[in-house]
């Protein structure tokens, strides 16, 4: 029997095989001790154990079974045993029409679970089923993985983002953690945490050395061991650790949590320790030099942003929840570093709205997904060279009233380069209300029947006849009707400018 799943490889419970195996397969006795199985193996060899990984149940028609033989019997479960099986199936006929005693009493003293397979139950069924809860454990996990990172993803762009991480991690871990400075100061901790003096020896042996390295304590009581992460800068500097209460039965899943919370810890250590000079340079050439030399400005740009030569770049303009509480310094600071993390980049400001970044990244809309839930919006400039960030910036700002009134976010290269894309839903209808009010306010067959023909004749670009036959109309009647509703709107309809409007407006008109 294993007692806990130590090698990462995947497994289920005895249990719930039995479960989905109800009324095939059954324990001898009637209860089994909680068991972990990682496959399924059939032999009828008298040693089995050289061709055993350690975990599997084992299924045997009984072959190696001499009923009366106890001792032989004995010596098979000890066999068994020492090949680290985890549990033995005996399948009933054509061997055995009922389980031999002494199987019973061999397993309960060796504490080796016992199942019993019912006639004309197919070992492959048993392998099958047991594949398919395996499979469906992986999907699960899978899932949980994709919820636990988007939730890690979240917390870095809370106003106490380590913080936040931490209680993420700790609640999907079942666990403490703890991170701390480079003073051993505690920066961000769980609940349930122990306290900073009682990880003095394994911070010692930790932050003492270099290179790749964790440092682990022994358990404690509650069978937690204290294991120490580094949190170095990109030049190895230790700049902190973080301690995490580690539990032996963790598998991949555990382990791969463990490793996204190290790496988002580490990634906001570094921004809110970076010294790179990079963005001052930059500073300092754009506030000196009128017309700084197109090559050096786009490799000073690209150095900022965090690339060693230039490269095409995007304007990030991004909105935040409206109503939300004005932000301390510290959570200002906070929020920035976030940004900068998710867009990669150093180049980002907040600004009375939100936020403005430029960055080399092809963001997509998936990126930005977990801000969105948030309530976040943005627009995304298209790439283009350093010099003309300035036109992408006043383009990206353009777009920013459409993207909050139709509450999604925009990216220039989808393709949003008409006219109605710098409108926006909201004030493209406010705007038609006002212009057609004295249209809409007539009787509704009446409105229904000049709108018909405005939108049509401004369709064929004032040709009456071709109006004329997309209506059904005589051209006389078109005339004659479009008059009219240059009348009630007190327009003149052979002015540009007005037709123009009456277009755009149509269009939002509901």
């Amino acid at each position: 029997m294993l007692p806990a799943s130590t090698d990462g490889l995947p497994t289920i419970t005895l249990a719930q095989l039995l479960s989905r195996l109800a009324g095939r397969v059954r324990a001898a006795p009637a209860t089994a001790p909680p068991t972990l199985l990682r496959w399924v193996a059939c032999s009828e060899l008298a040693d089995p154990a050289p061709f055993l990984l350690g975990g599997e149940l084992l299924l045997t028609a009984g072959t190696p079974i001499t009923p009366g033989d106890a001792a032989g019997i004995r010596d098979y479960v000890a066999r068994l045993v020492a090949a680290r099986v985890g549990a033995l199936g005996l399948g009933l006929s054509p061997v055995h029409s009922e389980v031999p005693p002494e199987l019973v009493d061999a397993c309960a003293d060796a504490a080796l679970p016992l199942l019993v397979v019912a006639q004309g139950t197919p070992f492959v069924m048993v392998t099958r089923t047991f594949a398919e809860i395996l499979e469906l454990k992986r999907v699960e996990t899978l899932k949980s993985l994709a919820d636990t990172n988007k939730r890690l993803m979240r917390a870095t762009m809370q106003p106490r983002p380590e913080h936040e991480l931490l209680m993420v991690a700790a609640d999907r871990l079942a666990t403490w953690a703890v991170l701390l400075g480079a003073n051993r100061q505690v920066r961000a901790q769980s609940p349930g945490a122990p306290d900073a003096h009682r990880l003095a020896p394994v911070l010692d042996r930790l932050l003492t050395g270099s290179g790749p390295r964790v440092a682990v304590d022994l358990a404690d009581e509650t069978g937690l061991a204290a294991v120490a992460h580094p949190v170095r800068s990109v030049d190895g500097t230790n700049l902190g650790a973080l301690v995490v209460g580690h539990r032996p039965e963790w598998g991949a899943a555990e382990q791969s949590v463990l490793g996204s919370t190290v790496g988002l810890v580490e990634l906001l250590a570094r921004q809110r320790t970076a010294g790179d000079i990079a963005p001052a340079q930059l500073a300092v050439t754009l506030l000196l030099d009128s017309a700084p030399e197109p090559a050096a400005l786009a490799d000073l740009v690209a150095h900022a942003v965090g690339l060693e030569q230039a490269v095409p770049l995007r304007v990030v303009v991004g909105v935040a929840p409206a109503g939300e509480a004005p932000l301390s310094a510290p959570d200002a600071l906070a929020r920035l570093l976030a940004l900068r993390g998710l867009f990669a980049t150093r180049l980002a400001a907040l600004t009375g709205e939100g936020v403005v970044a430029i960055t080399a990244l092809a963001v997509t809309r998936a990126d930005l997904a977990p801000l969105e839930e948030l309530g976040w919006v943005f627009v995304v400039g298209r790439a283009v060279a350093a010099r003309d960030l300035p036109g992408s910036h006043d383009e990206a700002a353009a777009l920013r009233h459409r993207a909050v009134t139709d509450a999604r976010s925009v990216l220039v290269e989808d393709g949003h380069r008409d006219v109605h894309a710098f409108i926006g839903r909201e004030a493209g209808q406010v705007f038609a209300r006002a212009l057609l009010a004295p249209v809409t306010s007539l009787p509704p067959a009446r409105a229904e029947l000049l709108l018909g023909v405005l939108r049509a004749w401004l369709s064929q670009n004032g040709n009456w006849d071709a109006s004329g036959r997309l209506l059904g109309l005589h051209r006389n009647s078109v005339r004659r009707h479009v008059l009219q509703a240059g009348a009630v709107l007190d327009r003149d309809l052979d002015d540009a400018e007005v037709r123009a409007e009456l277009v755009i407006a149509l269009r939002y008109l509901g």
